[in-house]
């Protein structure tokens, strides 16, 4: 065989792996979602390479890939976008004029594994719900990690969020209309924050009460990363946009902001004797799962993996609800807002999503849940997403739920 006829092999196989992910029965469009997943690859390809060749940093570069593929929604003057600073915090304010604005408010925590994106990041999405709902939005430009890790971004977004209810007169928002969402890792801050405002030894009695929380696909656990979902689309050409290796770079540089010990986590091994026998492991119990997904993976609490040592203070991370937000006690989730929770079945956090639902309703929460059984993680926000059914549906779901319970 020629060397000429090895590279031709080489060249469509990469291609082929590029082009190709296996989607299953059932899905939804599944050559436009194989085509963002493609999009996914391509670029994680040429972030890897250029690492490789010493150009920057594969965080970097990506975000550079991000930032060049950032796409502005059409507003139709409809929606009037202005950056301000909120307690020192940079936000993107969606203001919507017209006949259609109402006295709601929303503050919106992107994703990006709280290592990427940024408000502008989310220009289209914002927009299309702005549209569609009259409502006015806060996006924050929280820091990111690794440079700037937990509590950077939670701190961000507590403090935007209190500045919008301290000044909600001056933006037209009725201060007792505010709700506040995110999707993934935004999801993550957006419970955390729900948290924070609504326990009783931490609630500012000055300010009104958050009036619903959203959670898109939010990732809000790092103590289990065997859990069914994980297992099932967290390999690589699952049709989920991300491995389990990503997902817990992500909690490691969110986290300590390095990732030591990364194939570790990966197995649970940072989960201690001591904390298996706690009443932090009840709280991510695959019994709160649905049916169909249990049995997949042994409980956390049965494994037979050796914690591995630790400094208390990383052990004290993974079990800090304003980090994992799962870790909060039922007592501070009777507290808890009206809740919308959206989870996606080809999704790596889809058992996390899950988990919430149940924990909430168990302790009086009014929630709805709705599970989108045919699509992957970023279907909502994705660009590449938009002209898929399912996410058309979803969009309008979300935001007509804004519209009625706010």
């Amino acid at each position: 065989m020629s060397r000429m006829s090895v590279l031709i092999g080489i060249v469509l196989t990469f291609c082929g792996y590029i082009l190709y992910t296996p989607m299953p029965d059932g899905a939804t469009e599944p050559w436009k979602q194989r085509t963002v997943l493609a999009g996914n690859k391509i670029f994680s390809t040429l972030a890897s390479l250029g690492q490789f060749f010493g150009y920057d940093s594969k965080i970097n570069i990506t975000r550079a890939f991000i930032e060049l593929g950032t796409v502005t929604g059409d507003s139709e003057h409809v929606v009037e976008i202005q950056d301000s600073v909120f307690h020192g915090v940079r936000v993107r304010l969606y203001k919507p004029t017209g006949s259609k604005r109402s006295s709601q408010g929303l503050v919106f925590f992107h994703g990006g594994g709280w290592v990427y994106m940024r408000p502008e990041s989310y220009d289209e999405f914002t927009i299309d719900v702005v549209k569609q709902t009259g409502i006015f939005v806060v996006s924050v430009d929280y820091r990111l990690a690794p440079e700037n890790p937990y509590p950077a971004a939670f701190d961000d977004c507590v403090a935007a969020t209190e500045y919008l209810m301290e000044n909600a007169q001056e933006f037209g928002v009725d201060a007792s209309r505010i709700g506040i969402a995110g999707d993934s890792a935004g999801g993550n801050i957006a419970m955390a924050v729900a948290l924070k405002l609504t326990k009783k030894s931490e609630m500012r009695l000055d300010l009104p009460k958050i009036r619903l929380l959203g959670l898109i696909y939010p990732g809000l656990q790092a103590l289990d990363f065997r859990t069914p979902s994980y297992m099932q689309y967290g390999i690589e050409g699952s049709p989920c946009a991300l491995s389990k290796t990503t997902i817990v770079s992500f909690w490691l540089w969110y986290a300590q902001g390095d990732l030591r010990n990364l194939h570790d986590f990966e197995e649970n091994r940072h989960v201690t004797s001591a904390i298996k026998s706690s009443v932090f492991t009840s709280y991510v119990s695959h019994s709160f799962l649905p049916e169909q997904y249990r049995g997949i993976t042994d409980e956390l609490s049965k494994q037979e993996i050796t914690g591995m040592p630790l400094p208390d203070r990383t052990i004290d991370r993974f079990i800090d609800p304003y980090f994992a937000p799962l870790m909060a006690s039922d007592v501070d989730l009777k507290q808890f807002p009206q809740t919308y929770i959206m989870t996606a079945e080809y999704d790596i956090f889809r058992d996390d999503g899950h988990m919430a639902a149940k924990r909430l309703e168990n302790n009086g929460v009014e929630v709805v849940h709705s599970h989108w059984p045919s699509v992957g993680h970023g279907f909502l926000v994705q660009y590449g997403f938009v002209n898929l059914e399912s996410t058309k549906a979803a969009r309008l779901e979300f935001s007509e739920y804004l519209k009625k319970k706010l």
